[in-house]
């Protein structure tokens, strides 16, 4: 039955367009979780004026009878327990019906539009075997660390050389490969039964170290001095003035401490990677930073969803203990 108006809530435009809502209700026209009549097509209804109903939209809403979502539209509350707001089903069923046709669109199955967002917004990823290669392995360290921490992904660091001398051996196991674009056509080459992604790094990091070196000498300790040749170039690629450029010294560990005990006047930059690994004392008054090179804004969400992608058309055919370690 649909509820009585009386004549004092028929002159309130609140009540007329709760009652309005409330009738739809009752008689199965709208169910929880559906999108209301739009402002214009209720006032058009009801003879009401636009201005009062979008004022009682709104009251009705603060009131968790209405949800109102900018671009969508007016929704009903699906008035779920303990006041949660769950979407009705119609509305997942459209919201579901457009993600299958922009898949359609783009040639993507919906199997493998399913099973992309199960891998890519669920824990699908977690335990995925990844080979992160670069030519040292200080790089490979700190990409694989954080590929790691974020994506929950099996971060295996693999040196070129080792890629070059036996790609067979150094990619065995894994699902997928990451390397930066200084590498990529090298590594595409030996490694053309798995899918090879990029990743490019913040240069903030650089530009910090530049600056240190614009007041005085500056000493990175980092786990492999190999890093140093790439380091340089990227700094020479970045037009900083070579003065600085020559300011700033590569060492390990070992070398390092020897510099700094001899008395040499600089910065020390420690990576994370040797601070875990090695005790650091430096001699009081010594300047001493903590600088980390990360992965560049927006660089590790690109990955998930290509990783992701690339396990969803892979299903069929990546190897039965991949399956199960993504899926864990």
């Amino acid at each position: 039955m649909a509820p009585s108006t009386s004549s004092k809530t028929a002159g309130n435009g609140l009540e007329r367009v709760r009652a309005q809502l409330i009738t739809s209700l009752h008689l199965g026209n709208l169910r929880p979780g559906d999108r209301v009549p739009s402002v214009r097509r209720l006032a058009d209804l009801t003879g009401m004026n636009r201005k009062t109903v979008h004022r009682a939209y709104q009251t009705l809403a603060e009131e968790g009878l209405l949800r109102l979502r900018p671009g969508s539209g007016t929704f009903l509350s699906s008035g779920g327990r303990s006041g949660e707001d769950r979407p009705g089903a119609e509305e997942l069923l459209r919201a579901a019906n457009r993600w299958r046709a922009e898949a359609m669109a783009l040639g993507v199955s919906p199997e493998v539009l399913a099973s992309f967002l199960q891998t890519c917004f669920g824990a699908s990823l977690r335990g995925v075997p990844v080979a992160v290669i670069e030519c040292n392995r200080e790089q490979t360290g700190l990409i694989a660390e954080e590929l790691q921490s974020a994506l929950g992904v099996h971060a295996r660091s693999v040196s070129l050389a080792d890629l070059i001398t036996d790609s067979a051996r150094a990619l065995a196991g894994s699902a997928a490969v990451v390397t930066t674009d200084c590498h990529r056509t090298e590594v595409e080459a030996r490694a053309s039964e798995l899918p090879v992604h990029t990743v490019a790094l913040d240069r903030s990091f650089p530009r910090q170290l530049l600056e240190l070196a614009s007041q005085g000498d500056v000493v990175l300790v980092v786990r492999d001095r190999a890093f140093a040749t790439p380091f340089r170039r990227l700094l020479e690629q970045m037009a900083a003035p070579p003065e600085r450029i020559a300011r700033i010294e590569v060492l390990e560990p070992h070398d390092a401490h020897v510099a700094l005990e001899r008395g040499r006047e600089a910065t020390v930059v420690v990576s994370p990677l040797v601070e875990r690994a090695f005790p650091w004392r430096l001699q009081e008054g010594r300047r001493r930073l903590s600088l980390r090179w990360r992965l560049a804004a927006g660089a590790v969400d690109r990955l998930r969803v290509e990783l992701a992608f690339a396990l969803a058309l892979r299903r069929g055919a990546v190897p039965a203990a991949v399956v199960r370690a993504s899926t864990h």
